[in-house]
């Protein structure tokens, strides 16, 4: 079956063209709204939190007791052959053959977090247009490129991508620009750019210390904290899962935080101001382990006007000591309820 539409160009405008798509899509145009979410409802309700595919088990499950005994279960985020998959798509949206990146996986349209835009965009209007930010574990830019349209417009854009050393390189050499750079480590950006804000986005979840990393980041005491695309758990604790991708994206596993927000929220809310919270439109709520899931954000403020201190930086004194950025990697769009 095919679908006629019309493809945006790169100069302006558009040109006509034809796809094919199947009978689900297809019956999916034509049906009502109401009809599609009672369809979702019964499939939903099959295993929300697996997707079974040629025998193996795709998303997320079990409750591990720690990192190590889950991280048996899984490959990590650092195998080259996923590194360069991933260069290869944000080239073609860098280039301006694709419209959007995640995950490696290309899209046709750009699948915009309008809570983190909105931040994004409140962040620089209270500092004359200028946006100074800090995007930790960015990949090689998803959420820049993502909102490139709307950040070309501000005076003044530096935006640092904080990430494994493997894309960094990576970063430096095929996208590095005057508004987009790539870093090693937080405090070697904050020795040479000056950042107000830091977005983390996606990213939590796939640290063996999380918690750890909070506790720097609130050290350096920027001004904003934008959270995104966070997994967590109505539970009393946080837990440890195991997620497994599906082969068409990459074919790994890793282990995955589901986390507790009153938790979180203790941390955060010692010197912080949640401005907003919102979930994520990207995916949906699923069930795990009994007890509902969802990704969420977060948009806080520093109770001080007071920038990052000189000995927070690593300028003067001893620098402090970064923890390690171990199985990361972006959230997966494929794996829904």
């Amino acid at each position: 079956m095919k679908l006629k539409e019309f493809i945006p160009l790169r100069s302006g405008g558009t040109k006509e063209g034809v796809r094919s798509i199947s009978f689900k899509e297809f019956l999916k145009l034509l049906a009502p709204p109401v009809v599609v979410s009672v369809y979702k409802g019964i499939k939903d309700k099959r295993n929300a939190n697996e997707i079974q595919m040629k025998g193996q088990t795709l998303g997320w499950s079990g409750n591990y007791t720690s990192w190590e005994e889950a991280k048996k279960e899984g490959t990590g985020y650092d195998h080259p052959a996923i590194l360069e998959k991933v260069k290869n798509s944000l080239l073609k949206v860098k280039n301006g053959e694709a419209m959007h990146e995640r995950d490696s996986v290309l899209f046709d349209q750009v699948q915009n977090s309008f809570p983190l835009l909105a931040g994004l965009m409140w962040i620089a209007a209270q500092n004359n247009g200028e946006l100074g930010l800090i995007d930790f574990g960015g990949s090689l830019g998803s959420s820049f490129f993502q909102n490139r349209l709307f950040l070309k417009h501000l005076k003044k854009v530096s935006w640092n991508i904080v990430e494994q050393p493997g894309f960094v390189k990576t970063g430096r050499d095929y996208f590095e620009n005057d508004r987009l750079e790539f870093f090693y480590s937080i405090e070697e950006c904050l020795s040479s750019k000056s950042a107000e804000a830091i977005l983390l986005s996606g990213v939590l979840q796939y640290l063996e210390e999380p918690y750890r990393l909070i506790e720097k980041i609130l050290s350096f005491k920027f001004k904003f904290i934008i959270i995104d695309r966070t997994s967590f758990i109505e539970a009393n604790n946080d837990i440890i899962t195991v997620q497994r991708t599906p082969p068409e994206i990459y074919e790994a596993t890793y282990p995955a935080w589901f986390f507790d927000r009153s938790k979180m929220m203790e941390k955060l809310l010692c010197d912080y101001e949640l401005m907003a919270e919102f979930d994520c439109a990207i995916t949906e709520s699923i069930e795990l382990n009994g007890c509902r899931a969802k990704w969420q954000g977060f948009i806080l403020k520093r109770k001080t006007n007071e920038l990052p201190r000189a000995e927070a930086l690593g300028i003067l004194g001893q620098r402090p000591k970064m923890p390690p950025l171990r199985s990361r990697r972006p959230f997966i769009p494929g794996l829904r309820a």
